[in-house]
């Protein structure tokens, strides 16, 4: 024995390794991190055009977590429609199963979509992306700014301990 490994037959000679980062086998993408990624930067660039304040590094955690989920369900959009339309085929154990159509769609790809908008909109809503979202985060930095001008929370607190005191003197409880 050489210490060479011996020649595996299913290994073809003339065969070339795959390269790093290659996308052959990849269906839709939603476990490959590398595809996320690259498509979760076109959303990020999408929303960072039209919300500026998403600049701002208080919002980076939340906002790359809306890219990532937002990023997934449009995958995982893309390729159910594509199984339906019949241009992408899905992939069964079971021949007998269509691989296209409405009928050809696995149902857990159908439950890893609504869960990826879920979170999705979950997230943008974090962000103050959508309406609600928005009004809410208007309202906690409408709170912060009456906070910092009157004297922040320990001032809050002063005023409701004199408050107390005020009813426990009118009341005579102690």
């Amino acid at each position: 024995m050489t210490g060479d490994a011996a020649p595996k037959p299913w290994v073809r000679r003339d065969a070339t390794p795959f390269e790093p980062e290659n996308r052959v086998a990849v269906r839709h993408g939603a476990r490959s991190p590398g595809v996320i990624a690259a498509e979760a930067e076109r959303v990020r660039g999408e929303l960072a055009e039209r919300f500026e304040i998403l600049g701002d590094p208080m919002f980076a955690g939340a906002f790359e977590r809306c890219c990532q989920a937002q990023a997934l369900a449009n995958m995982l959009s893309d390729y159910i429609w594509g199984v339906i339309e019949g241009t992408a085929e899905a992939y069964h154990p079971d021949p007998r199963h269509p691989r296209t159509g409405v009928m050809g769609v696995p149902q857990h790809l159908l439950t890893e979509y609504n869960r990826a908008q879920q979170n999705a909109q979950k997230f943008a809503q974090d962000c103050g992306l959508d309406p609600i979202g928005f009004a809410k985060l208007v309202k906690e930095l409408g709170w912060a700014k009456h906070l910092a001008g009157s004297g922040g929370v320990q001032s809050l607190v002063q005023r409701g301990r004199e408050l107390q005191a005020g009813r426990a003197e009118r009341t005579g409880s102690g």
